[in-house]
């Protein structure tokens, strides 16, 4: 996760968190339905699921690290998890995993 990446994932997760105008206050909501899905074959242990911290210095927790910095309304309440969807995929840090590039378009494409 190179430092020339955030520029690129601060504007494409920009509007990660909605500003909705009710009752003349502004609030934010975040967009629950975004999955955010990696080739991470580095990033699990045994019993891990959705919510559970990727392993250090993994892909995933480098990813996840980076999304965070680049827009800190996407952090979980654990360092090193994201705010996302759970759609039941296997997943860690909040982000879907596949262990490598081949099973990852077979299933998301």
């Amino acid at each position: 996760m190179h430092e020339f990446l955030k520029p690129g994932l601060r504007n494409l997760f920009a509007e990660r968190v909605r500003k909705h105008n009710a009752q003349k206050t502004i609030t934010h909501n975040f967009d629950y339905t975004l999955e955010i899905v990696l080739a991470c074959p580095d990033a699990w242990l045994p019993g891990e699921i959705f919510r559970t911290q990727a392993r250090p210095n993994s892909t995933v927790a480098k990813l996840a690290a980076m999304l965070c910095d680049v827009n800190p309304n996407m952090a979980g309440k654990i360092k090193g998890q994201i705010i996302s969807h759970d759609s039941g995929k296997r997943a860690v840090g909040g982000i879907v995993c596949y262990d490598n590039f081949k099973s990852f378009i077979e299933a998301e494409l």
